[in-house]
């Protein structure tokens, strides 16, 4: 199946802020029951010093505020900025590159079978709308927990309709292969992939980085692809560079992208019309 996490999950560990509540302290280990991961009380020690101490890669941090990820990186929690953008700009009436390759219309059916941090999945949910469904497989435990407690809990005055998409999104901790083989031919309307973890991004560092050691980096696997063609109805998609040749490997029936946009997404119509195996 290819390399896997980096770090393993037991590499990590549990605690609060410093100051934690009763409320804190009961949701941090009800978070580590979840991950099976051991709890640590926070006891006044420093990040830096609980890393030291007990020899981990990575801790999860439980606040009142926010549930986060540090590594020597630095802090990863959950927020929807980008898809927050993303949904503004389809109100002002401009075209989603994803949406258009997935042609996606109100009261469909969507599982993005990479969720990482739901970007693409709250988009999707908001053009689904209220009719139409959302589930985001992901393998990481801890990636999978970090979104769907942010999914669950975000608010954000003046965001009505990205919360509201957001809360639609169902979150299953998964390998998307083992998924794809237990639903029925044609469950979903659109099966979606991006596998953004599989190279290291160009340029600065960004928050992708900070959970990069946790995720799959694995490239798509073929019979992954036989299995989104007969779970989908409508079209599989797979989103990569413009350089990539992964578009060329897995035999896409198109692709989809901006002109001058670095992204592209590759397209498998599926139907009397579409891809034949």
């Amino acid at each position: 199946m290819g390399n896997r996490c980096a770090v393993s999950p037991l590499s990590c560990l549990v605690t609060t802020s410093y100051r934690p509540d009763v409320r804190v302290q009961g949701q941090a280990t009800q978070v580590a029951r979840k991950l099976k991961l051991p709890f640590v009380d926070r006891d006044k020690q420093s990040l830096e010093q609980m890393y030291s101490r007990y020899m981990v890669a990575g801790i999860v941090v439980v606040s009142k505020i926010k549930t986060s990820y540090h590594c020597p990186h630095g802090e990863f929690f959950f927020h929807p900025d980008k898809s927050a953008m993303r949904i503004k700009e389809i109100r002002a009436g401009k075209t989603d590159q994803m949406i258009k390759a997935m042609d996606l219309y109100p009261g469909y059916s969507i599982v993005d079978c990479t969720l990482g941090l739901a970007t693409d999945a709250i988009v999707a949910s908001y053009v689904s709308g209220i009719a139409g469904k959302v589930v985001g497989i992901e393998s990481s435990p801890i990636i999978s927990t970090l979104v769907e407690m942010g999914l669950k809990s975000y608010e954000q005055q003046g965001k009505k309709k990205v919360v509201e998409a957001m809360r639609r999104v169902r979150v299953l901790n998964a390998e998307h292969g083992q998924y794809l083989t237990h639903l029925a031919p044609n469950s979903f309307d659109v099966v979606y992939f991006d596998p953004m973890f599989r190279k290291a991004k160009l340029g600065a560092r960004c928050p992708v980085d900070r959970l990069r050691p946790l995720a799959d980096h694995s490239p798509l696997e073929r019979v992954n692809i036989e299995l989104a063609l007969q779970v989908a109805r409508r079209r599989v998609v797979m989103k990569e560079t413009r350089t990539s040749q992964e578009f060329d490997r897995l035999g896409v029936d198109f692709v989809v992208g901006g002109k001058h946009s670095p992204i592209q997404y590759g397209v498998w119509v599926v139907g009397s019309e579409g891809h034949i195996w």
